[in-house]
């Protein structure tokens, strides 16, 4: 008996993941893309460990490690690491489902040196009962720093479980962060004065020069 087929036989083909690593101030970082964007960032302390990780995350896709392809990819992660400041710019692409997506996506527009709930968050997703589910979302996190998650605490102020440690790291590392950051961005009054010099050598004063902004 023959059987009757309506079209050919399609197979789907294993994705390609393409990974690097570097290492942060922090410890060892893996990060992995796919043809839309970063699908993972993980940061730890051991790299086989991280590299293993990721092998467990993406069960069915061909893990390819290529530090040629990746680098410069890595090294702009690396620097993001060091200072997070505003949104990582590299797309990101974001694997869950539309609820875990929702929760992502507001967690990124925590600030630095700012921290939320996992009530707020909730509600702010039009979601007030799911305290939860956003709980789970953000453990289930794999975007390290891009993602904030470790910025989501419980009500009483307190981390999440196992990783309470980590996420006080975290946090103490963006402090230290953006107070160097605030502080690279505050001018001098050495600074003022090079800058007032420089006005008046090209018979500028600060009512003539506008919006434009001078650099020492």
């Amino acid at each position: 008996m023959r059987v009757r087929r309506d079209g050919p036989l399609t197979f789907k083909r294993r994705e390609d993941i393409t990974f690097g690593t570097g290492r942060s101030s922090l410890g060892p970082v893996v990060v992995a893309a796919s043809v839309k964007g970063i699908v993972s960032i993980l940061l730890g302390s051991k790299g086989p460990d991280l590299i293993r990780n990721l092998g467990e995350r993406f069960p069915q896709a061909n893990l390819i490690r290529n530090e040629n392809e990746m680098k410069q990819v890595v090294s702009r992660v690396l620097s993001y690491v060091e200072s997070p400041i505003g949104m990582l710019d590299l797309p990101l692409d974001l694997r869950g489902t539309p609820f875990q997506k929702r929760v992502w996506e507001e967690v990124r527009k925590i600030p630095i040196g700012e921290t939320s709930t996992y009530s707020r968050i909730a509600e702010r997703i039009d979601a007030p009962k799911a305290i939860r589910a956003v709980a789970n979302t953000c453990a289930a996190n794999r975007f390290a720093f891009a993602v904030p998650c470790h910025r989501v605490l419980h009500k009483d102020g307190t981390g999440y479980g196992s990783s309470r440690a980590r996420q006080d790291r975290f946090l103490k590392h963006e402090a230290k962060a953006l107070e160097c950051h605030e502080r690279s961005t505050r001018h001098s009054p050495r600074d003022a004065r090079r800058a007032e010099a420089s006005r008046w050598d090209r018979r500028e004063t600060p009512a003539s020069s506008g919006a434009r902004r001078l650099r020492p």
